[in-house]
């Protein structure tokens, strides 16, 4: 306990010493603490990951931060300064307040509020898709929301670089969303498996529950690898065939996004909202003032518009030579 105490205290000096206030911890993972802080120059709140044990989880610190700085869209969660100290890594990114998971009604979403907030899900895998790379854990829990009710992709950790021409032989993810071939521990298309996912999150917005036995894991597996799906009667006859086709055994057969935005179901979306929801420009930091943080800051800001910045593995370089005490 004095050791926890010991630690947390440190974060809060280094933190504040970076000019961020820590105001509580918004959750834990396997491998890092995220904090909820506040930043006084910049006046906004912002989530710092922090990876506890430098050595144990250095890799993992690169591959999230690289994946993410390599990103630069609405519904992608964005990185703002990396740093080390003393024996944590920590990365300083979006916060915001609510997890999809945390609002989805008992009984699912609506299907106006369900189809736009899809779209947006779905906006930001396809982006991602069309720049290599595959989430891995596709979830309500790893989607926020935002003030403006847009979804957030967040949570990294688990992407890998998806060569169309090579399958997978790794097999993360979180058991309920994980595809069959995933679970049955085949190689199988990265890509694809994040459709299953997409599928299994789309299902569990639309009725507030999953589509499968929970009784047990070995039921639920079978359930999965054998695709029955749990009955649901408030469950849109226009989303239950999209969710079919998402939730295919052979994966060849699941459409990618591409083919799932060209779906009737999404001119259903107010034209304003569309606009609204896919802006490249920050509704928090607008262009101007992104250009002002760059230059006070030791690590560049990566704004949704694209500047010119050092590449990202030259500035975790540099942050893990001048390790702040």
């Amino acid at each position: 306990m004095e050791s926890e105490n010991d630690d947390k205290g440190k974060r809060h000096k280094y933190l504040e010493s970076r000019g961020y206030k820590i105001e509580g911890v918004i959750g834990r993972g396997s491998t890092c603490i995220v904090y909820k802080v506040f930043s006084e120059r910049y006046a906004m709140n912002f989530a710092a990951k922090i990876f506890g044990n430098k050595g144990q989880y250095l890799d993992k610190f690169y591959h999230e931060a690289e994946i993410i700085n390599s990103l630069i869209h609405p519904n992608v969660v964005r990185i703002y300064d990396t740093f080390v100290a003393d024996n944590d890594l920590i990365i300083v990114e979006d916060f915001h307040e609510h997890s999809l998971e945390s609002l989805i009604p008992q009984n699912g979403f609506e299907r106006p509020k369900l189809i736009t907030l899809f779209h947006g899900i779905l906006s930001g895998i396809d982006y991602i898709h069309s720049q290599g790379i595959s989430h891995c854990d596709i979830k309500p829990l790893n989607i926020l929301v935002d003030a403006f009710g847009r979804p957030v992709l967040c949570d990294f950790g688990l992407a890998q670089i998806a060569n169309k021409t090579e399958l997978m032989d790794t097999f993360p993810g979180t058991f309920a969303f994980k595809s069959p071939q995933v679970l049955e521990r085949k190689k199988y298309d990265a890509l694809k498996a994040d459709i299953w996912s997409l599928g299994v999150t789309l299902f569990v917005m639309a009725t507030g529950k999953l589509p499968w036995d929970q009784k047990n894991s070995t039921d639920m597996k079978l359930d999965i690898c054998q695709v029955r799906i749990q009955p649901s009667r408030n469950l849109d006859p226009d989303i239950s065939r999209l969710i079919g086709q998402m939730l295919s055994y052979n994966p060849n057969s699941r459409p990618s996004t591409t083919i799932i935005l060209q779906n009737p179901l999404f001119l259903e979306i107010k034209p304003k909202e569309s606009k609204r929801r896919h802006s490249s420009v920050s509704r928090f930091i607008t262009a101007q003032s992104v250009l002002s943080i760059q230059k006070s800051v030791s690590h560049p800001l990566r704004p949704r518009i694209p500047t010119a910045s050092p590449s990202f593995s030259n500035i975790v370089s540099n942050s893990l030579i001048n390790t702040c005490i």
